[in-house]
This record gives structure tokens, C-alpha cells and sequence, in this order.
């Protein structure tokens, strides 16, 4: 009589949603984030552009790939000047999140 193995579907599910979270990442390559940063009406990070005295462009752009009316940001006096960070509600904020928090607390720190 032949023994069968024991599977374990738990792991199973687990590497069938492992596999479908890393195709969906392959699909989110240059061409699509280009995609929605041209459909959402974002801009590249150009010379001149700083933020409060935060102003090296080099910087800027290894921090930022675009950005929304960043430049308005300057519009308002310093002491006015607010970044908010935080996470939502639902659910624990991801590693993308985290590190827009890290940013926005380096921006908070140098400008003021």
C-alpha cells in the first residue's frame, strides 16, 4: 500500500498569493509609473525647486521622482509651512509609507 504525503495547504495559499503579489510588481514597471505620473499630472523635480531651504536639486531628485505644485510650497511663509505625516486607520502603513514618513521628518527638521 502506497503512503501519501501530508499537504499542507495553508503554505500552499500562502505561495499562491506570494506569486500573484510578485506578478502584479512585474506589471508596475518604468512604463506604467511614467504612465500615471503623465495621467495624474505630476512633474518631473527641475531646477528651481526647493523645498523651505532644502534646495539641491540632486538631493531633491533622489528623494523625489515628481511631484504636485511642490513649488507652491514656498508660497506660503515658514512659519506657516506644515508637512503632515501619519498612517491610515485600517491597517499598519507600508514600507513606501514609512519612508515618505522619514522623509517628510528630514524636510520638518531641515526647514524649520
Amino acid at each position: 500500500m502506497k503512503k501519501h504525503k501530508k499537504y499542507n495547504f495553508k503554505k500552499i495559499e500562502t505561495a499562491r498569493e506570494d506569486i500573484n503579489h510578485a506578478s502584479k510588481e512585474i506589471k508596475m514597471d518604468y512604463n506604467f509609473v511614467q504612465n500615471i505620473i503623465s495621467k495624474e499630472g505630476y512633474l518631473p523635480v527641475k531646477n528651481p525647486l526647493s523645498l523651505g531651504s532644502v534646495c539641491d536639486i540632486d538631493f531633491l531628485q533622489s528623494k523625489f521622482s515628481c511631484h504636485y505644485n511642490l513649488d507652491k510650497f514656498n508660497e506660503v511663509s515658514k512659519n506657516k509651512q506644515c508637512l503632515v505625516t501619519g498612517f491610515g486607520p485600517t491597517n499598519a502603513p507600508t514600507g513606501g509609507t514609512l519612508s515618505m514618513i522619514l522623509r517628510a521628518i528630514f524636510f520638518e527638521r531641515k526647514i524649520c
